[in-house]
Parts: C-alpha cells; sequence; structure tokens
C-alpha cells in the first residue's frame, strides 16, 4: 500500500507543479488555493508512504519523478522545447529512480 500511496503523492507532485505558473506568484486566488491544496496532498500522500518505504528512497522517487513530471508538463503545455542537455538529464534522474526503487526491493530481500 505504501508504494500506492508514493504513485499518488507523484502524480499530485507533477498537477502542483503543473498548476504553479497559472498562479502568477500567488497573485490569483483559486489557482493559488487549488495548488497549495494539491500540495497539501501530496505530502500527505508521501508522509504516508514513507512509513514503509525508508525515507531517502520515497522522497528520492517523489521529487526526481516530479522534476522528470514538470518538464515534461513545460515541453508539452508551455512550447518550451528540450535541448539534448536536458533530454540527457531526464534520462538519468529516471535511471536514478528506477535504481531506487530496485534498492528498496533488496533491501527487503535481506
Amino acid at each position: 500500500m505504501a508504494w500506492v500511496f508514493l504513485i499518488f503523492a507523484t502524480v499530485l507532485e507533477i498537477m502542483w507543479v503543473a498548476t504553479l505558473k497559472s498562479t502568477e506568484g500567488f497573485s490569483r486566488l483559486l489557482p493559488s488555493f487549488l495548488t497549495v491544496l494539491i500540495a497539501t496532498g501530496s505530502v500527505a500522500c508521501l508522509s504516508l508512504a514513507v512509513r514503509t518505504i525508508p525515507l531517502a528512497v520515497g522522497y528520492g522517487i517523489w521529487v526526481g519523478a516530479g522534476a522528470v513530471g514538470a518538464v515534461l508538463i513545460e515541453t508539452l503545455f508551455h512550447d518550451q522545447l528540450g535541448s539534448l542537455t536536458r533530454n540527457i538529464a531526464i534520462v538519468l534522474i529516471v535511471g536514478g529512480i528506477i535504481l531506487l526503487k530496485f534498492s528498496a526491493i533488496e533491501r527487503s530481500w535481506t
């Protein structure tokens, strides 16, 4: 169940990052309220996930997947095309997320 909470936390992380630009520096009330609400849900789900998952693994996956999601949102919806360097960085982050996931599995086997 902890991994399900981590997945929800990550999806919410990407959602609040996607809504952040619409707040215009938290000067718009409704987008700001939604952004804070979604961010709170994300952190709440993360806190439930790290009851079982090691903190470094859960937080690392949450932050890494959130960063990848933010780049994808920016690329798809804000016309910010990625450079070769950015794309390599995304691949490295995804590789790190996969390694963190395997480190948590490996730890549970010992």
